[in-house]
């Protein structure tokens, strides 16, 4: 997937974006979108923060839902939008 560093910034700096924490998820700690740009921010708990472009708000609002946040993101996600790590946000893991 080709990345778009120019549009990393607009998700940090939209304060009507939506989030969703996932506390029973091994791999997901929390979601957010913003309408606006339709960027998807996924947090995962041992790589980091990564940004997903031109993601439907559909798409948003199924994965808050789903029952299972990883096979969702393996799914409906993974491989199917452009990306980028956000770069601002803290890395965990060993790879850190």
């Amino acid at each position: 997937m080709t990345q778009r560093p120019e549009r990393r910034a607009a998700i940090r700096a939209s304060p009507d974006m939506r989030a969703h924490r996932f506390s029973q998820s091994s791999m997901i700690d929390c979601i957010g979108y913003d309408d606006k740009t339709s960027i998807l921010s996924i947090s995962f708990r041992d790589t980091g923060t990564y940004l997903y472009y031109d993601v439907p708000a559909e798409t948003f609002e199924a994965f808050c839902h789903a029952a299972s946040a990883g096979s969702f993101f393996n799914e409906l996600i993974k491989d199917h939008f452009r990306y980028a790590r956000d770069s601002e946000r803290r890395r965990f893991g060993p790879n850190a």
